[in-house]
Parts: C-alpha cells; sequence; structure tokens
C-alpha cells in the first residue's frame, strides 16, 4: 500500500534531479493524473494516445537541449516534484498521487510543463492543418510559417480536446505556453492578464475574480521556472544549460569544425539576450520560480539567479571580446582563416604572440569572478545536459583567459559591445578606441622645437626663418656653381655653403641666416622655383605671418579633441633647450592644460620630480595620472657627454596598462631619444635602433614631418587615432614579433668622454 507523502514545503527540490532522472511509468502516472483532475470523464484511450504523441516529440532526435521529458519535468511545481523523486527512489507497486491542496492548478502546471515545449523546431508539424479556436484568439497575429509557439499551442488544443478538458481548464495552459516564449512580453505580469481577459471575453468563459490572481499565478510559475537553470548554484552548471540551448539556435556550433565567426554569433546572441532578461528582472517585469510567490526561499532563489545571469553577461562578453581580438589578430596574419575551423586557428597559428600588440588597450587589472574563470577552464570539455553528451564551451577558452590576464576585464567588454552593436555579424577588424569602454591613459611625451612649436630660441631662429628652413629642405634643384648636383637647398647650404658640426651653436645660427635669405637668392638668381617657393611660403605665412603665438595650432586641436572625448591623457613636454617657459606659458592661455614645471632629467638618466627620483620606467609610467601635465627640462649636457648616443637622450618609457606615445621630429635622423621598458613586458634588454624602428611604425613614436605639422589642423589628431590602429596593419613590431629584437649577442657602443671611453650598451633595461 502506497503511503501518503508529507510535503514539506521550505524543503525546495533542485530541478537538476527530475531532469536527469525518471521512467515512461511514472511519467504517464502523473500525466494521467493530471487530465483526471480536470476531466475525470476522460478516457484511459485518449489519455495514453496524447501522451504517446506529446512524449515522442520530446525524443525527436533533432533537438538538442529539450529532448526527453526531463525538461517538462523540471517545470513541475516543487509539490509535485517532491512526490515524483520520492516515487522514483522508493517505489511501490502502485502509484499514489495526492497532494492536498491547489489540486486544479497543480494539475494545470503539470499539463503546461508538459506541453509547453512540445513543438520545438519549425520543421516539426503539429497534427492540425486549421488554426483552432483557443489558440486563435490568443494569437492575433498569425504568421507564415507559424511560430513554434502557435504550433505547441495547436498541439495542445487538439489533444485538450480529445481528452475532454474545458475551454476554461485549457485556456490559463495555453496561455503559460505562450509566455514561455523566450525573452518576451508574453511572460510579463499585465500582458498574461491582458490576453486572459480579452480572450475569456471573446470565448464567453467567466472566470471569477477570486480565480484570475490563481490563474496568473498558475501561468507565470511556469513561464518563470522555464527560463532556465537561472537559480543554479555554480555558474558552471548555468553555463552548461545555456551552451546547449545555443546549439538549438546555432547548430553550426555543434559541428566540431564550426568557424571563428559562427561561434561570436552564436555567443552574440546570448549576450544580448541576457542582458535584456536582466534589465526586466531589475525592473520586475520577469522574476524566477514563481513570480506572485513571496516564500523566501523563492526570493532566495530570484537573487541567486540574478548573480547567475549578471556573471554569465560578463562571461560571454569577455568571450566575445576576446574572439574580436583573435579576429582582428588574424586579419593581418591570414584573412581567410575568418571562416576557418576556430580549433584550426589555435593550433595553427601563434596568435598568443599577437597580444601583446593590445598592450596600449590595456585596462586595470580588477579582479575576475572565480566563477568565471572557472567556467573557461572547463571549457572545450564534454559534458552531458539532459542525458545529451555535448561538447562544452568553445575551443577559445584558454585563449580568452590570456587575453583576461593581459588585456583586462573593461577593455574586452568594449571590443564586445562594438560587435554587439552591429547589425550584421561581422566582427570589428578596425577598432575604434573612442567606442572602447576603457579608453587607455594616454602619456604623451612631446618635444617642442620643430615637433610643436617652429621657432628655436637657442639658434635665434624665429617662426618666419623656420618657415624658410622647411622651404629649403623641401625643394631640390642645382642651385650653384659649387655642384652640378640636383639637391635641397638645405643640403646645399650644410655641403657647400657653411659645412660643420650640426650640434655646434655657432654652425647653427649662421645656417639660419642663409635659410632666412633662401627667397631673396631665388629672386636675385631668378631660379625658376621662385613662383613655386613663394606659393609655399604664403600657405605658412597666412597662418603664421601675423600672430606671435609660437605652437603649432594642430596641437591646439588635439588638445581640444582629446578633451572633447573624454580620453584620459598627460601631456609631458620635453625639450633640451630653453624654450619650454613660453611654450608652457601659450598652452596654459589657451587649452585647459596647466602644468607642473619641475620635472628634470638628472646626470645619471633618472626624472626628477621636486625631491622624487624616479629610476625605472614602470616608476615613471606609474607617476603620472590622468590631467596632471609636466613641463621637462631634459640634460643635453649629459647627451652631449655620451656624445649624443641613445643612452644619453631623452627618457621615454613604455608599459603595458599606459598608452605611451612620443612626438619627436628628430627620431629619424637622431639619437635623441632612450626607450626605457617596463619589466613587465618580458623584452629583455633590446637593440635601441631596431626598438625605435619598430616603435615608430607602430605610432608609438611620431616621427613629426614638422612642414605637415604646421599645415594640416587634424595632423596630430590623426596621429593619436593611428596608434589604436597600427597593430591591425603590421605584422611585425616589438609587440608583435620578437624577431626583429632579439637574435645574436648585443654589440657594444664605445662612447669617448675627454680621455677615457665608457662601453655601453646599445640595449637599455633597468
Amino acid at each position: 500500500m502506497l503511503r501518503k507523502l508529507t510535503l514539506l514545503e521550505n524543503n525546495v527540490l533542485h530541478s537538476n534531479f527530475l531532469a536527469n532522472n525518471g521512467n515512461k511509468k511514472l511519467d504517464e502516472a502523473f500525466f494521467s493524473w493530471a487530465v483526471k483532475v480536470l476531466n475525470p470523464q476522460a478516457t484511459i484511450t485518449s489519455i495514453q494516445q496524447s501522451f504517446e504523441n506529446m512524449s515522442q516529440r520530446y525524443d525527436n532526435p533533432k533537438r538538442f537541449f529539450h529532448r526527453g521529458l526531463g525538461h517538462p519535468r523540471s517545470l513541475f511545481p516543487i509539490t509535485i516534484q517532491k512526490i515524483y523523486k520520492e516515487c522514483y527512489l522508493q517505489p511501490d507497486d502502485a502509484i499514489k498521487i495526492a497532494p492536498t491542496t491547489n489540486i486544479i492548478l497543480l494539475a494545470q502546471k503539470v499539463l503546461a510543463a508538459f506541453y509547453h515545449d512540445v513543438v520545438h523546431r519549425n520543421d516539426d508539424k503539429a497534427s492540425s492543418p486549421v488554426m483552432l479556436p483557443l489558440t486563435a484568439v490568443l494569437f492575433d497575429e498569425a504568421k507564415d510559417p507559424l511560430p513554434v509557439e502557435i504550433l505547441s499551442c495547436l498541439v495542445t488544443e487538439e489533444h485538450f480536446v480529445q481528452m475532454g478538458i474545458s475551454s476554461k481548464s485549457s485556456l490559463p495552459i495555453l496561455l503559460a505556453i505562450i509566455a514561455t516564449i523566450p525573452f518576451s512580453k508574453f511572460g510579463e505580469p499585465q500582458n498574461v492578464l491582458d490576453r486572459l481577459q480579452s480572450a475569456a471575453r471573446q470565448l464567453g468563459i467567466t472566470f471569477l475574480s477570486t480565480e484570475i490572481p490563481d490563474v496568473l499565478q498558475m501561468v507565470l510559475s511556469v513561464a518563470d521556472r522555464d527560463l532556465g537553470s537561472y537559480g543554479e548554484d555554480t555558474l558552471c552548471q548555468f553555463n552548461q544549460k545555456t551552451w546547449a540551448m545555443m546549439f538549438e539556435r546555432h547548430p553550426e556550433i555543434a559541428e566540431e569544425n564550426h568557424s571563428l565567426l559562427e561561434e561570436a554569433a552564436g555567443i552574440k546572441t546570448f549576450y544580448l539576450s541576457h542582458q535584456a532578461l536582466l534589465k526586466k528582472f531589475k525592473t520586475n517585469q520577469r522574476n524566477f520560480y514563481d513570480s506572485v510567490n513571496d516564500k523566501p526561499i523563492t526570493k532566495k532563489l530570484h537573487l541567486q539567479a540574478i548573480e547567475k545571469i549578471s556573471l554569465d553577461i560578463l562571461l560571454q562578453g569577455i568571450q566575445l571580446g576576446s574572439l574580436a581580438i583573435l579576429a582582428n589578430v588574424i586579419n593581418q596574419y591570414d584573412k581567410s582563416l575568418l571562416h576557418k575551423p576556430l580549433k584550426h586557428i589555435l593550433q595553427h597559428v601563434a596568435v598568443r604572440d599577437f597580444l601583446d600588440a593590445y598592450s596600449h588597450l590595456t585596462s586595470p587589472q580588477d579582479a575576475v569572478p572565480s566563477d568565471v574563470t572557472d567556467v573557461l577552464r572547463n571549457h572545450n570539455q564534454m559534458c552531458k545536459v539532459n542525458g545529451v553528451t555535448i561538447p562544452f564551451g568553445s575551443a577559445n577558452g584558454e585563449f580568452t583567459l590570456q587575453c583576461l590576464q593581459r588585456i583586462g576585464i573593461e577593455s574586452l567588454l568594449g571590443f564586445a559591445n562594438i560587435f554587439a552593436d552591429q547589425v550584421n555579424d561581422v566582427l570589428p577588424l578596425l577598432i575604434n578606441p573612442m567606442r572602447l569602454a576603457f579608453k587607455p591613459h594616454l602619456l604623451l611625451f612631446v618635444d617642442i622645437n620643430g615637433t610643436i612649436m617652429l621657432a628655436d630660441p637657442v639658434s635665434g631662429k624665429d617662426t618666419l626663418a623656420a618657415i624658410n628652413e622647411l622651404l629649403a629642405k623641401k625643394f631640390s634643384a642645382v642651385w650653384g656653381e659649387h655642384s652640378s648636383e640636383k639637391m635641397t637647398y638645405r643640403e646645399y647650404v650644410e655641403t657647400f655653403l657653411c659645412p660643420g658640426n650640426s650640434q655646434n651653436l655657432d654652425v647653427k645660427k649662421s645656417r639660419i641666416d642663409f635659410y632666412r635669405n633662401f627667397i631673396p637668392y631665388l629672386k636675385q638668381s631668378q631660379h625658376e622655383l621662385l613662383a613655386e617657393v613663394q606659393a609655399e611660403y604664403q600657405k605658412y605665412y597666412a597662418i603664421y605671418g601675423n600672430t606671435k603665438d609660437n605652437v603649432m595650432p594642430s596641437f591646439i586641436f588635439l588638445i581640444q579633441y582629446l578633451d572633447d572625448n573624454a580620453i584620459p591623457y598627460s601631456i609631458i613636454l620635453k625639450t633640451f633647450g630653453v624654450d619650454l617657459q613660453p611654450v608652457v606659458d601659450e598652452l596654459e592661455a589657451k587649452t585647459s592644460l596647466k602644468f607642473n614645471r619641475g620635472m628634470s632629467v638628472t646626470e645619471e638618466g633618472y626624472v626628477r620630480i621636486g625631491d622624487t627620483i624616479l629610476k625605472k620606467p614602470e616608476e615613471m609610467l606609474a607617476y603620472h595620472v590622468p590631467d596632471r601635465h609636466y613641463a621637462c627640462q631634459d640634460n643635453y649636457d649629459r647627451w652631449e657627454a655620451l656624445k649624443f648616443s641613445y643612452a644619453g637622450g631623452k627618457p621615454f618609457p613604455i608599459g603595458n596598462g599606459k598608452l605611451s606615445v612620443m612626438l619627436e621630429d628628430h627620431s629619424l635622423d637622431k639619437k635623441i631619444l632612450q626607450v626605457v621598458c617596463d619589466k613587465k613586458l618580458g623584452l629583455g634588454c633590446v637593440d635601441q635602433k631596431k626598438l625605435q624602428s619598430d616603435l615608430i611604425k607602430l605610432g608609438r613614436i611620431v616621427a613629426v614631418e614638422t612642414s605637415k605639422a604646421s599645415l594640416e589642423m587634424n595632423y596630430f589628431i590623426e596621429k593619436i587615432q593611428a596608434v589604436y590602429q597600427a597593430p591591425l596593419r603590421l605584422q611585425l613590431g616589438p609587440y608583435v614579433s620578437k624577431l626583429s629584437l632579439f637574435g645574436g649577442d648585443l654589440a657594444e657602443e664605445q662612447v669617448e668622454v675627454g680621455n677615457s671611453k665608457i662601453v655601453t650598451k646599445k640595449a637599455l633595461c633597468f
């Protein structure tokens, strides 16, 4: 004799048990019980036929996730789940289902659970070729082909007619089926109530005011539980379920050889839909596990579910961002790989070597929730969901973890949001830094003379003389009796009219006189280039001829651009000369900048700020914070003592986490910079010449073309924008390939100082 089960409402049964355990005898018994509650006269034959037809639809081999009756059982009300579990664990000769309260509501919930997904794919067919009356009033906008939810309602209504279940008992069940449409308005309480009242009026069905709250509770409890295992104890359990659901919307992901773009499209689906769903939860438009149930255990499950879906949104965003990084990397390596199997890409392309190309986009290394990293570590394994074995997660899990470690959460989410904003499923192949959720701190080191200012007070070169020098550098011809070779006028001056050491101040001043006399010389000699040179001169004169300003307008435009786009930045002016003060005064008068004038470079090559000495590159980088700007006096005597070598040049620190960029007009023709590398880059000791060459290619050192910078108003803006895109264009560089930096012993460079020699390395590291 079967004993009556005691129901303990505070003992919530986890749905995983029923999803993975059950038998057909029990399933049919609970189905039959629910039908008999709603229609005691239902025949055994009609019940058996309906059950067989319903259960066969769930066994459809085309289903990836909701295969078999495991998922419908997990939607049973908790009261029925407890009875089912007891019957399963301690079976008797007879099965007795004897709940004591709310029997009609429980029966409706059970049938709604069985039928909610009875037609799961559009290629499944409902047996009825015509729209039945209950379904017709619930769906006022029928489509061709019919959505699966309408097909499920048609199958359900047809079975209920055969089993003699009344329209009043059937209507709430059909409403529950509609309410399970994922991420839709149909599961919202007001929408359910409106449809119930409208359908009842059209069909002539009467619901008492005392019955409506129970109907609403029944519909929402089924709909909310169908949201999936959002209340799972761990994100890994939850993610296994949602990954399996992804197979149904994107079956190509189930194929071992699916492409990177196919996987990105699938992840994008859940990234966006879960964001929309979470918004509804937070505004109380949707709930979990009985929307109108205020019991503590229901609230606990609801809060736990919100936590899991929030973590899953973070996880999907991180995965999508890493796929965007990977797509950008292989786009420059071999575009055809975008459509090749993802596993092939990860096995045959050394993508990890490319990750450092994005070091300038590194966001703060915020702690990643352990749930997220646990899921990624479990990716690319087989798991069993509802009796179906599937490959869980992406083959990209390990690469995603490396992206997290090197680039950070915020930057990855920035890439994900760029992709999510696009209508199509093409990954972003050009990264606009202004659209990133995280904008890296820009450390802009700026030389003055020839870079953002034409004049040179040290050598006595005013702006107009500087313009003439630019023209002398641009135009080539045969100039006079000293040579029959074609050369620039500047080369002619330096070779024949005023030869000597370009570092000698007297030589510099003498040459300036020749440059200042360039146009008068052309007039006197009636040179064929006179008209062309004068036309070019007028372009400069229109900007600089009637002003005492020193700073190029293009640099002023850059400051305005950085401010307008809310880019965190610091300006560090650097010079060997005595031109800091007038430039600082002008910039402070024309822009938002305010400078600290107390920075200098010591005899040892360290950076001094007041009483603070910054010796290591990482210290130099860490010292700078956004909106704090410095005027730095570099040490010319040190550079001269080291024979104008890299070792004595202006210190330029680079490292992860901050975007260091140097603007310098002499970076190509002089050893004027000393790149110092944060040890975290792992570059070791590097050849300065090769390193700086690669940094120029990447845009991290801008070899400023003075003639263009002085005329083109967007010159510096375009250079800064290009820094973010340089890794996408190049296959070589200090962060992309170490082949150009390493190999062989470092050469020694002997520098004579007085009567002694100092042996330095061409490479500098701390």
